[in-house]
């Protein structure tokens, strides 16, 4: 590259007028101008080589400014990942508050029909208050002026105490049933049945099923309400025959029973409390292999639960 620069410079200088002295040949003065190239020869030199200095740190810089180019990109996708990940976490939780905000009017309709139930009551409770103060004056004005007959009196306030009293008893069990429906279940296996490890044992003989929430066909419950349940569990074994079961909520465990007994045939019971929300199955799994024993006569097998509370 540099001696490009120096033909440059001798081209260039070869126009140049020459000097004069009249006693400077032509000769001389080439001769003379070729050792002033030489001497910037260095000079230029040094020149070139700063510029390939910088060129190869500008080529450094190029790569350092890519290479962070890159990290700009990666860090710019884990960005957007991580938005949709916050999106999406941000999309379950509004669910969540939707549910929460349908619960919350449930239980607020609830508390409202409550309050309307309490209304009653009191109206009842004051309305009864009224009629034995009214029988009250009847039977004191019937003493004083000894026009009516005393058992007559006492015999038509305890009439109309009663009609009160049944109209009370009828409003408050209507009452019940709103706040509290009506969700039991209690089914039996009437055959003998081998079990295998994690089988969920359907009991096929359906007693009671109010609410439809137990299938005879897969042995599992399905809460249509939320509520605090009770479930109950009597198993039978054969003679020296041992049977390991669980009642499970949603697959985990409420309650475990173990039963072996050598010498006779025997039943077990266990019972067990869970907050069961709307939609969830609770049934009775077998934890090991075994066999379950049915007799007619006196050794059933039954599973059974009820809601307790809202």
């Amino acid at each position: 590259m540099w001696r490009w620069l120096v033909l440059l410079v001798l081209l260039g200088t070869s126009h140049a007028t020459e000097p004069s002295c009249p006693v400077c040949s032509k000769y001389e003065y080439e001769v003379s101008l070729l050792e002033r190239v030489l001497s910037n020869e260095p000079a230029l030199k040094n020149t070139l080589d700063k510029i390939s200095e910088t060129h190869a740190k500008v080529e450094d810089t190029l790569k350092a400014i890519q290479g962070e180019n890159v990290k700009l990109n990666d860090a710019m996708t884990a960005l957007e990942v991580k938005k949709k990940e916050m999106d999406e976490r941000l999309k379950a939780l509004n669910n969540t508050l939707d549910k929460t905000s349908e619960t919350h009017a449930k239980v607020k309709d609830t508390l409202k029909a409550i309050q309307g139930g309490n209304v009653k009551l009191n109206d009842t409770m004051t309305a009864l208050e009224v009629k034995k103060t009214e029988m009250d004056e009847r039977l004191k004005s019937s003493i004083n002026s000894g026009i009516l007959n005393v058992s007559e009196t006492i015999s038509e306030m305890k009439t109309n105490v009663q009609v009160l009293v049944a109209k009370t008893e009828k409003e408050l069990n209507a009452m019940k049933e709103q706040i509290v429906p009506l969700v039991i279940f209690h089914a039996l296996l009437q055959t003998d049945i081998i079990l295998f490890v994690n089988l969920a044992v359907a009991f096929k003989t359906v007693l009671v099923n109010e609410g439809r929430g137990y299938d005879p066909a897969t042995g599992h419950f399905t809460a249509s309400v939320a509520g605090v349940y009770m479930f109950t569990l009597q198993y039978c074994t054969y003679v020296a025959s041992s049977i390991y079961l669980e009642i499970t909520h949603e697959g985990k465990p409420l309650q475990r029973s173990y039963h072996y007994d050598k010498d006779s045939y025997a039943c077990t019971s266990m019972q067990a409390y869970a907050k069961v929300s709307m939609g969830e199955k609770v049934w009775v799994r077998s934890i090991s292999s075994g066999d379950l024993y049915h007799h007619e006569g006196y050794m059933w097998n039954s599973f059974a639960g009820f809601l307790v509370h809202l």
